[in-house]
């Protein structure tokens, strides 16, 4: 639904301005790095109280991927320099989670497994298991999960008790692409976000580095959450930011990284 779809976005602009005062810290100026960091602040607080479990997810393993890949960036913030705006950001970001009062994401994390989403959840990965090892080349087709559930369900598919199978989602993206284009479409989508890891980790450049942060941000809550068809643009946008980088490194310089020379910071 639309609170879905904004917790989903908010935790992608949680991510992303921190990449960005992280891996652009020389070209921003002290205001743009404080707008940045107030965004980020405003936008992970949002998703906190929203209580919703998959966009934490995606924030969380999207800052390890930060963590990981943004050290090989040359010109990327100096840790004496980064680490007090990070805590300043925490810090905001637990100050403003305890004015707002009680949130409903504790207490989800509490129950993890045993309240109504993972009672949910675990049949129709069952479910979508099932119809995998039945129609393992080229799945069901596209958007036919509802209706191939349903029929499913009829027989000795299990039940979802209070969720209807129209409109069903698999509440996850490579269930869902094994799904709609069977095995062979989810090894060639997984070509893709390998290829674009390689890329980004041989080209150092700055800019891919930002793509791929966000884009593992959005795919990590995607393994545990509802499709979000007003979304789906993120991954690609960000393969394609990841792929305008490659292009301007020398010929050779994805085979030697020793040659990757970025032409951004």
């Amino acid at each position: 639904g639309a609170a879905g779809i904004l917790a989903t976005f908010l935790s992608v602009m949680a991510v992303l301005p921190l990449t960005l005062v992280v891996l652009f810290w020389n070209e921003l100026r002290r205001l743009g790095r404080g707008i940045a960091a107030t965004v980020a602040s405003l936008c992970a607080v949002s998703v906190l109280l929203g209580g919703a479990r998959a966009p934490l997810l995606g924030m969380l393993v999207g800052a390890g991927v930060l963590l990981l890949v943004g050290r090989r960036v040359r010109n990327r913030a100096r840790r004496e320099e980064f680490v007090p705006l990070l805590a300043g950001v925490l810090l905001a970001v637990f100050a403003l989670f305890l004015i707002a009062g009680s949130t409903p994401l504790l207490s989800r994390l509490g129950s993890l497994g045993s309240d109504i989403s993972g009672r949910v959840r675990a049949p129709i990965w069952l479910g979508a298991t099932q119809l995998i090892v039945e129609h393992p080349v080229l799945g069901v087709g596209p958007d036919n999960f509802a209706s191939a559930y349903a029929e499913l369900r009829g027989s000795d598919a299990p039940a979802t008790s209070s969720v209807d199978a129209t409109g069903l989602s698999p509440h996850n993206w490579a269930m869902r692409i094994a799904l709609d284009a069977g095995i062979v479409g989810l090894a060639a989508y997984a070509l893709i976000l390998v290829t674009a890891a390689s890329t980004v980790w041989r080209g150092r450049s700055a800019t891919s580095v930002v793509g791929l942060t966000v884009l593992v941000a959005y795919i990590a809550q995607g393994l545990v959450a509802v499709d979000q068809l007003g979304l789906e643009w993120i991954p690609w946008l960000c393969l394609g930011l990841i792929a305008s980088r490659a292009a301007s490194l020398p010929e050779d310089a994805l085979l030697d990284p020793m040659k990757a020379r970025p032409r951004d910071s």
